[in-house]
């Protein structure tokens, strides 16, 4: 997201493409998480890794985006 020239949040791209070219690599890292905390959903929810390593895939698809784009 970035602010535009009135102040305005405003998505880089469109939110649904990116999701749609790059949620099989995000949940690919989601699923390595859950496979390692042998499906323990309170080891996961509680592990603050579990949420670091998911918004740097995010953060990884979106910067090989944006520059495809």
């Amino acid at each position: 997201m970035e602010l535009d020239d009135q102040d305005k949040v405003k998505w880089l791209f469109d939110p649904k493409a990116f999701l749609t070219h790059n949620i099989a690599n995000i949940l690919g890292m989601y699923s390595s998480i859950i496979k390692f905390a042998k499906f323990d959903p309170q080891k996961i929810g509680k592990d603050k890794g579990s949420y670091e390593i998911v918004a740097g895939a995010i953060k990884m698809s979106a910067s090989n985006y944006n520059k495809s784009k």
